[in-house]
C-alpha cells in the first residue's frame, strides 16, 4: 500500500530506469577509446540504459572472438560506470539470421515461399518460367476467376463459389521442358493455368546487405524450423553466454529481439506466401487434407466453405510452427539466464502483417517480459487517426491480463534532421498514450559518416554526441522519465472489449497485391480492418474511453452474467466486433449468448458468422433496423446490438466519432472530459490511485474542462509541476500549451500499491545535476503591456559558420589522369551503379573566396579518400579529428587558399562491399559570412530573423543574441520574456541561468532575476545540422517581446 503522495514524490523525481534508452548502432570501425567516449556522452545525458545494434558498416565479423572481446570491454566500462547493458540480438535485421551465419553454415536452413505463377498460353498449351520445385498446377475456368458479365453481385459470388470446387489438380501432367513448365490441354478442357513452386526466399530487407561483413549475404533463416532456430540461439546466445555471462542479470541485464519474422514482408504478396519444407505432411496429418492441390486457395479473398477450411487450417500451422520452434525457445533461453526479453514482432503496423507474417502478435507479446513496438519515421504517419494504436492497444492489454509493467518503444528515427525537440515531444505524448513506457531513442549513430546521415539509409537523426542538440537530451529525459513511472506502476482502465479481427484478416487478405507497397491503399483487400479500428481507437481516445484489445483465443475463458462480463477478473458491459464476418466458432457462438444477455454489442461493417475452422456458416441476424445515418455511415440498432456500416470508400473520422459517442455511454469516459480541438486522454489506474494523461496534439492553446469530482485530483506538467486550474460549477477548467502532456493523479480507496514488475534496476548511479524546471511560465497575471526588443538584439555565433562548396564527381582517365568531364551532383545523391565495387574516383570541391579568412578549415570525411590537394597542394589525408565519426579530418588551408574560385579534389576509391555508397562529405568553417555561396568577410551584426538569410545558411552548433534591458519599476512590476525561436533555447539574466526551453512557448518569468536599472539578457540557442544537411529550415530567433505588467 502506499499513499497518492508517494507516487506523486516519485513522478516528479523518478528513478534512472524510467529515463530514456539508446538503441546504439555499431556501424564503423569500433575503437575501444571511442567506446569509453560514446559511454561517457550517453551518461551526461541521462541515460542509462544501451543497445548495441551491430549494423551495416561494421567493419569486423559480427559474433568473431575480436566482436566479443569489443562487447567484453563495452560491458567492463558499463559496469564502471554504472550503465545497463542489452543485448540487441542480430547484425541489422530481422532476428533470428545471426547475421547470415546459420544459413552460411547450413544452406538447408534457408527460408523458402510457395511462388504463384499464372501460365502463359499458346495454342493448347500453358507455360511459365519456373526454376522452383513444382509442387502444384491447377486450371481454373475464366469464369471462376472473374464472374459472369450481368449478373448480380449475390448470383456472382454465388456461381463462383460452386465452380471454386470444381478446379481440376493437373500437376502430374505437367513437363519441365527447356527450364519451362508445360502442360497441354486437352481440347475438352477450358481455363486458366495456375503454376506453385517453391522458391528460396531471395534476399533480406534491403539494408541488411549493405555492410562490409554482410555482403551478398541472401536469404533468410527458416525460423519455422526447429534445427535452423535452434542454431541461430546458439550462435548468438551462447556466443553473449560464453563473452559475458557472468554478468548476466546485472551489468547486462537483457535481451532486445527485434521484427523476427520467418518470411520477408518484401517478399510475401505479389503471388508468394510462406513455406517450409514437411509443411505438407504436418497439414496433412493434422487434417487430413493434402494441401498442395489448394495451394490457389490461399491467394485470394476466401470465396466457398473448403477455402475458409484450407486458409485457417495453412496460417493456423505455420503460426504454430513459428512459435514452437522459435519464440517459446527464445523467451525459454532468456527466462534461463536471467535477461528481460523485450523487443517487438513484425506485425504490429497492420494486419496484413500480423495475418502473414508472426501470425498472432498478442501471443507472441506474452512470451515478452518487456513487450515492444516501433514508431519508426513517426512524422510520416503520426496525423493519421490512431497513431500506433494498432499495435499499442494490443501490449496495453497484455501487461494488464499478464503482469507486465514495461512496454518499450524504438521511436524517432528515420524522421530527419529538421525533426525538433517539439516534434520528439509531439510523438512522446501520443506514445505514451498507447502504453509505452520506455521510450527508446532509436538510434544513436557510432559514426556518421557517408550515407549513415542522410535518409533513407540513415534513418536520421542520430540521437548521440554528433547531433548538434544531444546537448539538450538531459531536459528531454527529463520530460519523459515522470509518465513513464506513472505508466508503469499503473494499467489501463475500461469496461469496453474489442476482439482482434485476425481471422477476419487471414480470410480477405489478397496475396496477388504486393503488402509492402499496396497496405496503405484504400483499395488494399484488408484495408478496411485497419481503418476499422484507428477510427474507432481515434474516437475512444478523443472522448476519454478505456478500452481492452483483445484476441479471439481467449473467447473460451469469458464469463457471461446479466449485462456485463468478465475475462482475466476484469468486468465489461460493451462488446466490439469490429469489421468481422470471419472468427472462430468460440466467437461466433459467445456472440449469439451475448445478443441476449444485455452485454451491449457494437458490430463495425459485419456481423460474425463464418467459423473459420469449418468453414460453416451460423447465419445474421436479419433483425437490425435503421436508425440513424451520418453521411456515408448508417446505424442499425435492435435493442443491445448496433451496427455502424461504411458505405464509402473509406471512413470519415468526425461522423464515425459521433456515432461512437451516441452509441458508448458517457459513465464509461474521464469524467465530465470536454475539450476542444484534437485533444486525447486515456485512464490508468491501481489499487492506489487513478492517473489521466491528457494530449494536446494542436499547435495552439486549448481549453480542457474535467469533472471537480473526480477524488482528489491533481493536475501536473509532464515535468511534474503543479497546475492550478480554475474550479466553479462542478467543474475544472485549464489550458494546455500546444502539443503538450497533462497529467492527473486522483486518490482511490486504500489497497496494494502497483509495482513496476520488470525492468528494476539495481541501485543507481549518481545522476548528473539536474537542470533547472523547463517548464514555459505562464502568461502575465494582468493586462500586460508589449514591447518589441528584436531591434535591440546582438547576434554572436559561438562556433564556426560553415559553407557547403558545390561538389562535382569525376572518373579516371585512359593515361591515370582525371578526366575534364565533371558531374555536377549533391552530398547526398548515391554514387552510380555503373561504378565497380573497389573502382577509383574524383571528388572536386569548388568555392569562392571574396575576403581573405584565418583561420579557413576544411572539414571531410577520409574513410575513402586516398589524396586530397588543395589548389594543387597535396596534403597528408590521414584522419585526424572528430566530426561525427571514427574517419575525420580537419586543417587550417588559409595558407593555400586565393581570392575567387578553389578546388579541393579528393582521390577516392568506392570500398568493396555493398551499400548505397556516398561521395565523402566536405564543408568549410571559419569565422565568415556566407553570401551569394561564398565566403565574405564578417559584416554587422545580424538581429532577429533566419539565420539563413543572413549569412549563415549552414549554421549549425550554438549561437548568442543578447540584450540590454533596462528595469525602472523594480519589485512593483512583472516581466515575462516571450521569444519566437526555431530552436531550443537556454535564457540567463545578469549571467544567471533562468530557463532552458525545448519547444514553444518560449516564455519565461525574470522578474526575479532582474535588478533596477540595466540588466543583461542572453538568449543561447542551439542549431541543429538541418541546414548544413540540406534540409533548409528556418533557424535561428524570428522576435523578441518584453511583457511588463503590474503584480497583483
Amino acid at each position: 500500500m502506499a499513499d497518492m503522495q508517494s507516487y506523486i514524490r516519485e513522478f516528479q523525481a523518478p528513478r534512472s530506469c524510467y529515463r530514456p534508452s539508446v538503441m546504439w548502432f555499431w556501424n564503423d570501425e569500433i575503437r575501444k577509446d571511442e567506446i569509453t567516449f560514446q559511454l561517457e556522452q550517453f551518461l551526461s545525458q541521462g541515460i542509462y540504459d544501451f543497445f548495441i545494434h551491430s549494423m551495416y558498416g561494421l567493419t569486423l565479423d559480427y559474433l568473431s572472438d575480436e566482436f566479443f572481446d569489443l562487447i567484453r570491454f563495452t560491458v567492463a566500462e558499463a559496469k564502471r560506470l554504472g550503465l545497463k547493458f542489452w543485448i540487441y540480438d542480430e547484425f541489422n535485421w530481422p532476428s533470428g539470421q545471426a547475421g547470415g551465419k546459420v544459413i552460411e553454415k547450413h544452406p538447408w536452413a534457408r527460408a523458402c515461399a510457395i511462388q504463384k505463377t499464372d501460365g502463359r498460353k499458346a495454342g493448347r498449351s500453358w507455360q511459365a518460367d519456373c526454376e522452383g520445385e513444382l509442387m502444384s498446377a491447377v486450371l481454373l475456368r475464366e469464369a471462376e476467376l472473374a464472374g459472369q458479365a450481368g449478373q448480380t453481385e449475390q448470383a456472382a459470388q454465388a456461381a463462383q463459389a460452386a465452380q471454386a470446387v470444381q478446379a481440376q489438380d493437373v500437376t502430374a501432367r505437367v513437363e519441365r521442358t527447356d527450364g519451362r513448365l508445360v502442360i497441354n490441354l486437352r481440347d475438352d478442357e477450358e481455363g486458366r493455368v495456375q503454376f506453385f513452386c517453391k522458391d528460396p526466399l531471395k534476399a533480406v530487407l534491403a539494408t541488411a546487405v549493405w555492410g562490409k561483413y554482410s555482403t551478398n549475404q541472401g536469404g533468410l533463416c527458416d525460423l519455422f524450423n526447429a534445427e535452423a532456430a535452434g542454431e541461430y540461439l546458439d550462435l548468438t546466445y551462447g556466443g553473449y553466454k560464453k563473452a559475458v555471462g557472468d554478468e548476466f542479470g546485472q551489468t547486462v541485464i537483457g535481451s532486445f529481439t527485434d521484427e523476427d519474422y520467418p518470411s520477408s514482408p518484401f517478399e510475401i504478396g505479389e503471388g508468394r506466401v510462406p513455406w517450409t519444407p514437411g509443411l505438407d505432411r504436418i497439414i496433412f496429418e493434422r487434417y487430413g487434407i493434402d494441401i498442395k492441390p489448394c495451394l490457389y486457395m490461399l491467394y485470394r479473398p476466401s470465396r466457398t466453405e473448403m477455402e475458409i477450411k484450407v486458409k485457417n487450417m495453412f496460417w493456423s500451422t505455420l503460426k504454430e510452427l513459428y512459435f514452437q520452434n522459435f519464440v517459446r525457445p527464445l523467451a525459454a533461453v532468456c527466462r534461463e539466464n536471467n535477461l528481460i526479453l523485450t523487443g517487438h514482432f513484425q506485425g504490429g503496423g497492420g494486419f496484413a502483417w500480423d495475418a502473414t507474417e508472426i501470425g498472432n502478435i498478442f501471443e507472441g507479446l506474452t512470451l515478452m517480459d518487456a513487450p515492444g513496438f516501433d514508431a519508426v519515421a513517426p512524422m510520416g504517419w503520426i496525423d493519421r487517426p490512431g497513431f500506433s494504436t494498432l499495435i499499442a492497444s494490443r501490449i496495453r492489454t497484455v501487461c494488464k491480463y499478464y503482469q507486465k509493467s514495461r512496454v518499450i518503444c524504438e521511436s524517432f528515427s528515420g524522421s530527419g534532421w529538421h525533426f525538433t525537440f517539439e516534434d520528439m515531444k509531439r510523438v512522446t505524448n501520443l506514445l505514451l498514450l498507447g502504453g509505452a513506457n520506455n521510450i527508446q531513442y532509436m538510434g544513436a549513430y557510432y559514426s556518421l559518416d557517408s550515407g549513415r546521415k542522410i535518409l533513407p539509409m540513415g534513418y536520421p537523426p542520430s540521437h548521440g554526441y554528433n547531433n548538434p542538440l544531444f546537448a539538450w537530451y538531459h531536459d528531454m529525459a527529463d520530460y519523459i522519465a515522470g509518465p513513464s513511472y506513472l505508466s508503469a506502476v499503473t494499467q489501463s482502465t475500461g469496461r469496453i472489449l474489442v476482439f482482434i479481427p485476425l481471422a477476419e484478416a487471414k480470410q480477405r487478405i489478397d496475396l496477388n497485391e504486393y503488402l509492402i507497397q499496396d497496405y496503405l491503399k484504400p483499395e488494399f483487400s484488408i484495408r478496411s480492418v485497419d481503418e476499422v479500428l484507428e477510427n474507432l481507437f481515434d474516437a475512444f481516445l478523443r472522448l476519454g474511453i478505456g478500452y481492452d484489445f483483445v484476441p479471439e483465443e481467449l473467447a473460451p475463458e469469458i464469463e457471461i452474467g446479466t449485462g456485463a462480463l468478465t475475462l482475466k477478473g476484469f468486468t465489461y458491459d460493451t462488446v466490439v466486433f469490429p469489421d468481422m464476418e470471419y472468427s472462430r466458432e468460440e466467437v461466433i457462438k459467445l456472440y449469439g449468448v451475448l445478443k441476449n444477455s444485455g452485454v451491449r454489442i457494437l458490430l463495425i461493417n459485419r456481423e460474425p458468422h463464418l467459423a473459420v475452422e469449418s468453414g460453416k456458416d451460423f447465419g445474421q441476424s436479419g433483425a437490425l433496423s435503421l436508425e440513424n445515418q451520418a453521411g456515408d455511415l448508417v446505424l442499425y440498432r435492435d435493442g443491445p446490438v448496433s451496427l455502424i456500416k461504411n458505405q464509402a470508400p473509406t471512413i470519415d473520422p468526425d461522423h464515425f466519432r459521433s456515432l461512437v459517442q451516441m452509441l458508448i455511454s458517457r459513465d464509461h469516459a474521464l469524467p465530465g472530459f470536454e475539450p476542444e480541438g484534437r485533444v486525447f486522454a486515456i485512464q490508468r489506474e491501481n489499487a492506489d490511485i487513478g492517473v489521466c494523461f491528457l494530449v494536446n496534439d494542436e499547435d495552439r492553446e486549448v481549453t480542457v474542462h474535467l469533472s471537480s469530482d473526480i477524488p482528489g485530483l491533481k493536475l501536473f506538467s509532464a515535468r511534474g509541476k503543479a497546475l492550478e486550474p480554475e474550479t466553479a460549477a462542478g467543474q475544472i477548467t485549464f489550458r494546455m500549451d500546444p502539443f503538450s502532456l497533462v497529467v492527473g493523479i486522483s486518490d482511490r480507496e486504500s489497497g496494494s500499491a502497483g509495482e513496476d514488475l520488470v525492468m528494476e534496476k539495481p541501485e543507481k548511479p549518481d545522476k548528473p545535476e539536474k537542470q533547472l524546471e523547463g517548464e514555459p511560465d505562464a502568461r502575465p497575471e494582468n493586462e500586460p503591456h508589449l514591447l518589441d526588443v528584436g531591434n535591440l538584439l546582438e547576434f554572436r555565433p559561438l562556433e564556426e559558420n560553415k559553407l557547403l562548396p558545390q561538389v562535382y564527381l569525376s572518373f579516371p582517365g585512359q593515361a591515370g589522369e582525371h578526366s575534364d568531364a565533371c558531374k555536377r551532383i549533391a552530398f547526398d545523391d548515391d554514387l552510380p551503379e555503373a561504378l565497380d565495387l573497389g573502382q577509383p574516383y574524383s571528388v572536386k570541391f569548388i568555392f569562392t573566396v571574396r575576403d581573405p579568412i584565418d583561420p579557413l578549415y576544411l572539414n571531410l570525411e577520409v574513410g575513402d579518400v586516398e589524396a586530397i590537394r588543395v589548389n594543387g597542394h597535396s596534403l597528408d589525408c590521414r584522419a585526424n579529428a572528430r566530426i561525427w565519426g571514427v574517419h575525420n579530418w580537419r586543417q587550417n588551408i588559409a595558407g593555400l587558399v586565393q581570392t575567387g574560385a578553389n578546388e579541393v579534389i579528393l582521390d577516392c576509391r568506392l570500398p568493396d562491399w555493398k551499400m548505397l555508397h556516398k561521395i565523402p562529405y566536405g564543408f568549410l568553417s571559419g569565422a565568415f559570412l556566407v553570401r551569394e555561396d561564398q565566403i565574405a568577410g564578417e559584416g554587422p551584426l545580424v538581429g532577429p530573423g533566419d539565420l539563413s538569410r543572413q549569412g549563415y545558411p549552414y549554421y549549425s552548433g550554438q549561437a548568442r543574441y543578447s540584450l540590454d534591458y533596462t528595469c525602472h519599476s523594480g519589485d512593483a512590476q512583472q516581466v515575462v520574456i516571450d521569444i519566437d525561436s526555431c530552436s531550443p533555447l537556454e535564457i540567463t539574466v545578469n549571467g544567471v541561468r533562468v530557463k532552458r526551453l525545448l519547444w514553444k512557448p518560449f516564455r519565461a518569468d525574470i522578474t526575479a532575476f532582474l535588478n533596477k536599472g540595466r540588466n543583461k539578457v542572453d538568449l543561447t540557442i542551439t542549431e541543429s545540422y538541418a541546414n548544413l544537411f540540406s534540409y533548409k529550415v528556418k533557424s535561428g530567433i524570428q522576435a523578441v517581446r518584453i511583457l511588463t505588467s503590474e503584480k497583483k
